[in-house]
Parts: structure tokens; C-alpha cells; sequence
């Protein structure tokens, strides 16, 4: 069998599960098992897969039209250009969670000859100060990633080895949100589980394999981020900037309440690529001009 012949064959089975991208989910499958990259894929269709290589390819397409997510199939997946390793143990990242690093390097941009600390809170896998580290570049910058999980933490741990080529300096620590936390921070970075018991409810499939205490942020969403940051202010973590992603149903409600912590702070609402408010900021200074080429709400 060619392996255009099996793309086709893999498209229909996915389709049929109900799955919206099967001809892309179709490529990576056969991207993953010949380990190739797309264009070296699209090039070589007509080459003839051995018996093994189709038989890899069916128990992955077995176990994706039960709805099981390809990157817990597959144990890994692309974030903000980089390979990391994932399983059924922590959130899968999406898309929109880049923009945290693109904010990130961009407040950083006044700090690059310097160095300084980012808190990340419910790390999980750790791709964000993984990614953040990546893209900074600056050994002397220390990141200390914190998960309730121990299993999250190993998978942070196995990606910091994998990946961190620049020897940023990563601590790990398990701990509930700031318990037992302490110190002065550059960046405060999360994103905190904030589905609420509605959105719970309602789940596609495919999120019904991840861990719900990645989701579940409470009765309406945002009650474990409001005790983050309200942490923060009672344990007086400094930082100067907080970066949270949020629900983008309730977002301003949500603001409202950050406004109420932090009077006199400056607290922007930063879009999505798709237009939603899902990031909040709390800064100790205006940073309008850094923020420009984003849509944002500010206070």
C-alpha cells in the first residue's frame, strides 16, 4: 500500500468517527510513523509502506476514532515551534496559549541584559517557560515551574532535559498555587484550569481525556484564578507583571474582580487569534506602548 492510499484510508475512518480535521490528523499520523516532515511526506505519496509501518498506523487509528487525542497517542506535540513530550497526565496545550510567550518576550525586551525569575504556576508539562526560556535566550534567567501534580512534574522535568539546550537555570516545585512560596518576580505566569461546571458539562469528547483539574476552575470558571491572585496580593508576592489566560466567556466579570485586588495597578485584557479576551495582565506600570499591535481592554 502507497501511502497516499493509506491517507485516504485513514481520512475516511476519521471522518466517519466525526473527527473535523482527519486529513491534517491523517499526515501527522503518517508524518510521526516515517518520520518525516510535511514537505518530505506530500513528496514521497507514492512510496510503498511495509507491513509494519501499516500496522503502527492502524492501532494509532484505532485508538483515535474512540476520540482519544492524538498528542496522548502519539506522546507529543508542537508548542510554539518546539517538540515537546505529553500524556494523558497533563493539559494538551492550544494554540492561543503562544500569545503568553509573544507577551512575555515582549516585556522582556527591557530586561535582556539583565536577569530575573519567572513563577509559573501550574506548570503541567512546562511548556510555556520552557518556551519562554527558549526564546530569551539568557542563561542567567532562573524559571521555577510549580504543579499540585507529581506526575506533571515529571513530565516538566523530562521536557526541561529534552529541550533546554540553553542551560536556563529550572527549579520544580510541588505545591498547591503559592503555598509556601516567597520572593520577588519579574513575571508571575499561569493558566490556571478555568472552565466552569456548565462548560464542564458540555465537553467535546476529546476533553473528556484530559484531566479535569487541569479544566475545572470552579462554579463559574475563574474562582481558582481570582485565589491566585489574591495570593499573590496577600502572601505580597512581588512581580511586575502578572500573566493569566482566562475564560473568555467571562472575562469581564473577571476583570472587574482583578480591579478590585489590584486598585492601583495598571490590568489590561489581551485577545486571542480568534478575537476572545483570554489573557489578563496586572502590571505596576503603563505598558500601552508594548502592547499596541494587540487588542486589548485596559483599566
Amino acid at each position: 500500500m502507497k501511502i497516499l492510499e493509506l491517507i485516504n484510508q485513514n481520512n475516511q475512518a476519521l471522518k466517519k468517527s466525526g473527527i473535523e480535521e482527519y486529513n491534517l490528523e491523517s499526515e501527522l499520523i503518517l508524518m510521526h510513523i516515517l518520520n518525516l516532515g510535511k514537505a518530505e511526506l506530500i513528496s514521497n505519496l507514492n512510496r510503498n509502506l511495509n507491513v509494519a509501518e501499516i500496522k503502527k498506523n492502524h492501532k494509532i487509528i484505532d485508538k483515535r476514532i474512540k476520540r482519544i487525542p492524538l498528542p496522548y497517542i502519539l506522546k507529543k506535540i508542537h508548542f510554539f515551534g518546539l517538540p515537546f513530550y505529553i500524556n494523558k497526565n497533563v493539559l494538551i496545550p492550544r494554540q492561543e496559549t503562544e500569545l503568553i510567550i509573544e507577551i512575555t518576550k515582549k516585556l522582556a525586551l527591557d530586561h535582556k541584559n539583565s536577569n530575573f525569575k519567572t513563577l509559573e504556576i501550574g506548570s503541567g508539562s512546562g511548556i510555556i517557560s520552557i518556551a519562554i526560556a527558549n526564546e530569551l535566550n539568557n542563561k542567567k534567567n532562573e524559571y521555577i515551574l510549580t504543579d499540585i501534580s507529581d506526575k506533571a512534574l515529571q513530565i516538566s522535568l523530562k521536557n526541561i532535559k529534552q529541550i533546554n539546550k540553553n542551560k536556563d537555570t529550572f527549579h520544580i516545585v510541588k505545591t498547591n498555587l503559592l503555598n509556601g512560596m516567597k520572593g520577588k518576580y519579574k513575571f508571575v505566569i499561569s493558566n490556571p484550569p478555568y472552565l466552569s461546571k456548565i462548560q464542564m458539562e458540555l465537553l467535546s469528547p476529546e476533553l473528556r481525556f484530559e484531566p479535569k483539574n487541569a479544566l475545572y476552575g470552579g462554579e463559574k470558571g475563574f474562582e481558582l484564578s481570582l485565589k491566585l491572585l489574591l495570593e499573590i496580593k496577600q502572601k505580597q508576592i512581588e512581580c511586575e507583571y502578572i500573566i493569566l489566560e482566562i475564560n473568555s466567556e467571562t472575562y469581564m466579570e473577571f476583570f472587574n474582580l482583578a480591579n478590585d485586588i489590584f486598585k492601583n495597578q495598571n490590568i489590561y485584557l489581551i485577545k486571542d487569534y480568534t478575537q476572545n479576551y483570554r489573557f489578563i495582565i496586572v502590571s505596576t506600570k503603563n505598558i500601552d506602548n508594548k502592547l499596541n499591535e494587540y487588542c486589548y481592554l485596559r483599566n
